[in-house]
C-alpha cells in the first residue's frame, strides 16, 4: 500500500446517508470522541449527531464540511469507498462490524504507547504477522 493510500473500510450496505453515517462515527470515534463533544462543536443537540450516523438524518453539505473540520478530516474522506444505492454497496456482515470495533480498540492501545523505539517493534511485528498472512492466502 503506498503511503498516501488509505485503507478501505468497507461500509454498511444501504442509503448514501447511512453509509456517510457510518464513516462519521467511525471518524469520532477513532479520535475518542464522544457525540455530545462533536454536537458541542457544531453548535447541534448530540440526539442530531446520532441520527447522523445512524442515517436517520440525511446530511447536507454544509453540515459534513463542519464535521470535516471539527473531526480534523477532508471532507472527501467521508466519501471514500461510497457506492450508490442499488449498485452493489457493500455487505455490512458481522464480521465487519467486528473488524472495525477491533480495529480501533487496537488504534486506541497502541495511541497509549509512549516509547517510539517500542512502537517500531510494533510496526515490525505487524510486517511480520502481515506477511505471513499474505503467505498463507
Amino acid at each position: 500500500m503506498s503511503p498516501n493510500r488509505r485503507p478501505q473500510i468497507a461500509l454498511p450496505q444501504g442509503t448514501v446517508d447511512e453509509q456517510i453515517g457510518h464513516r462519521l462515527k467511525l471518524r469520532r470515534t477513532l479520535l475518542n470522541l464522544t457525540q455530545e463533544q462533536v454536537a458541542r462543536e457544531c453548535g447541534i443537540s448530540y440526539k442530531q449527531v446520532h441520527k447522523y450516523e445512524t442515517g436517520q438524518s440525511k446530511l447536507n453539505t454544509a453540515r459534513i464540511t463542519q464535521f470535516g473540520q471539527v473531526l480534523d478530516t477532508p471532507v472527501a474522506w467521508f466519501f471514500d469507498g461510497l457506492e450508490s444505492e442499488g449498485n452493489g454497496a457493500a455487505a455490512n456482515t458481522e464480521t465487519d462490524a467486528q473488524f472495525e470495533r477491533t480495529a480501533v480498540r487496537l488504534i486506541g492501545i497502541v495511541q497509549q504507547i509512549k516509547s517510539k523505539q517500542k512502537l517500531r517493534q510494533l510496526i515490525d511485528f505487524a510486517k511480520i504477522l502481515a506477511e505471513e498472512d499474505q503467505g498463507r492466502s
